[in-house]
């Protein structure tokens, strides 16, 4: 999820930071938070970042 400090940030290209969240069984196992401020408006840093992190699901309000 993108966020902006405590708020989801609708803007995907915006965010300061994504919240990346590990679901098993129906469960959350692991959370973590990485920042992105030096990537804003870099979307490839973005896909590069999130496939690193073996991300394989965004929610997001909009992209684009």
């Amino acid at each position: 999820m993108q966020k902006n400090e405590d708020m989801i940030n609708q803007h995907f290209g915006k965010s300061k930071s994504f919240q990346i969240v590990a679901v098993e069984d129906n469960k959350i196992t692991e959370t973590k938070e990485l920042s992105t401020e030096n990537l804003q408006h870099n979307h490839g840093g973005l896909t590069d970042l999130l496939r690193k992190e073996k991300v394989n699901l965004v929610i997001a309000s909009g992209i684009g």
